[in-house]
């Protein structure tokens, strides 16, 4: 979020508004990584995002029971 600032008498500052239209999916939990980092100079942002999708999809796990009498077949 981004929030414009004028000066004269007194500071006021206008409405926040979003700087980027990103979604970013995280569990929420204390310790999460950031996938964000600010530059030191505060002028440029490394965000990690998905390639494409903006949706997260979950990987496909294959589940193989009974391996081993499979493998005397």
């Amino acid at each position: 979020m981004s929030v414009s600032v004028s000066s004269g008498t007194a500071i006021q500052p206008g409405m926040p508004e979003p700087m980027f239209d990103i979604n970013l999916t995280t569990d929420g939990g204390i310790g999460t990584p950031s996938h964000f980092d600010v530059s030191p100079d505060g002028k440029r942002f490394l965000i990690a995002t998905s390639a494409g999708e903006t949706s997260v999809i979950s990987p496909v796990i294959h589940i193989v029971l009974n391996w081993p009498g499979l493998l005397q077949r």
